[in-house]
């Protein structure tokens, strides 16, 4: 065993430095190879690793060679995989227990500490390791895994809600003062923290200071890992006696700053649907406070995009969601969700937040119309909604609205609401209008009388009633 030992560290503290590594390949094919032959090889590893976090603290988080992080990443997946456990009392069992443990404590104990900005890694292997199978979820429940790893987000990326809160207008300087102060401080580490660049050279330069400096891209794994996690616990125990407090604390700021920093949006709407499972006490304020945001980033395109994609995500992510598109696909879900009973425990922010989000039309409308037109037919509760209340957008919106762009939205709204799909499928996209010059849009203004446009409005609606009168 000793041979394979000296290959191990000849690798992770030798050859990782070198100018160029053209059998860097080779040398992790082999290692694999001699992980899954020797399985003692494979416990002394983690063994070693859980006693010296060197390699995982300098190869993994502080390297700036992507190749090699991942590289080391992949090793320790194809290492853990083959060390699966299913009897806690086993003595393999217990090794991969311990050096979970000390994985999770690299950011529990470093914390603030730590330069998050070649970490992506770490959180690729921990939504890896998770999706390995539902022991190690298990595991990584009873280890705090959710809480450490909100506790870490927070650390790095926690002011920023604060200053938006509080300078609502001007969200893109409480942003840049933020990422300065966290510069700094990183800057300051880089340089004073004792590195040790003997083993993994660092660039030390001081980094620019702009709104992407901490990277928070790098969490991308870190939400459906999140997510992942918290869909195991509601299957082992409903999420009856999981603490739920850093998810809602400060006016849910973990949620928002999710929802700031505009990454896998798929993955917060699914963790907001998780925490209100059979938990339906601050529904509303969540939905309140999601369209109050609305309002106040109203002139930051991509905040107001994030929020209305989350929303929309909340609507389509609904277990016991219902469409009203009719095609044969939804015709055969449908039957199917009959034959079984829907899990009542889900919230339906369908009905909360449609109501929230038409009182915004004055405020947004072009958002807002986009909005209806993306989910008027994604669920039933929005399409007989929308249906009862669009007659008195028609004549401020349709009719005397200044934009082309809201006009033709609301337009396609009215045709989203045919429940005819030959309909809908062969109507003239808003683009044909759009496409339309100036002087052909005059001329017509002056050839077609107001009382035209109302009896055009006035038969689509009564098309309408009728078609839904059949269906």
């Amino acid at each position: 065993m000793l041979p394979i030992q000296l290959a191990i560290t000849f690798v992770f503290e030798t050859y990782i430095h070198a100018k160029d590594k053209p059998t860097m390949t080779g040398w992790v094919e082999y290692l694999c190879k001699q992980f899954t032959a020797f399985k003692p090889v494979a416990v002394w590893f983690l063994a070693h690793m859980t006693q010296d976090d060197t390699w995982l603290t300098k190869v993994l988080v502080r390297c700036p060679n992507h190749t090699i992080r991942h590289m080391f990443a992949h090793v320790l997946i194809d290492v853990l995989y083959k060390s699966r456990f299913r009897d806690s009392s086993n003595e393999d069992s217990l090794v991969v227990q311990q050096f979970i443990r000390k994985y999770l404590s690299i950011i529990s104990e470093s914390g603030a500490r730590l330069s998050i900005r070649y970490m992506s890694e770490y959180f690729v292997f921990l939504h890896d390791f998770a999706r390995n199978g539902i022991d190690e979820c298990y595991l990584l429940l009873d280890c705090l895994c959710i809480q450490q790893l909100i506790t870490f987000y927070m650390l790095h990326r926690g002011r920023q809600p604060k200053q938006s809160s509080s300078n609502n207008n001007n969200n893109d300087d409480g942003n840049t003062n933020s990422d300065n102060e966290n510069q700094s401080t990183t800057n300051l580490l880089m340089t004073t923290n004792g590195i040790d660049d003997d083993i993994i050279p660092l660039n030390t330069i001081r980094l620019p200071t702009n709104n992407n400096l901490n990277c928070p891209g790098i969490f991308e794994k870190m939400f459906p890992l999140i997510a992942l996690l918290l869909e195991t616990e509601r299957t082992r125990s409903n999420l009856e006696n999981f603490d739920l407090h850093l998810f809602i604390e400060n006016d849910f700021a973990f949620i928002q700053q999710q929802i700031l920093d505009n990454i896998n949006l798929k993955a917060t709407a699914h963790i907001i649907q998780l925490i209100y499972y059979k938990n339906d006490v601050y529904t509303n304020k969540i939905v309140n406070l999601l369209s109050q945001r609305i309002t106040n980033y109203k002139n930051d395109m991509n905040s107001i995009q994030a929020l209305f994609k989350v929303l929309t995500y909340l609507i389509e992510q609904n277990p016991n969601n219902i469409t009203n598109d009719n095609t044969n696909d939804q015709q055969q879900q449908q039957q199917i969700s009959l034959t079984m009973s829907p899990d009542k425990n889900w919230c339906d922010f369908a009905s909360l937040i449609v109501i929230r989000i038409g009182k915004l039309i004055d405020i947004c409308p072009t958002q807002v119309f986009e909005w209806f037109n993306n989910v008027v037919n994604k669920s039933s509760v929005i399409h007989r909604w929308i249906y009862s209340n669009i007659r008195q957008w028609l004549k401020p919106y349709l009719l005397y609205n200044t934009y082309t762009k809201v006009r033709t939205l609301i337009a396609q709204l009215m045709v989203a609401l045919v429940p005819s799909t030959i309909f809908r499928q062969t109507y003239r996209t808003g683009k044909y209008f759009l496409n339309l010059s100036k002087q052909q849009l005059a001329s017509a203004a002056q050839t077609t009388p107001t009382t035209t446009t109302h009896g055009t409005i006035t038969s689509l609606l009564t098309f309408n009633q009728q078609v839904n009168k059949k269906f």
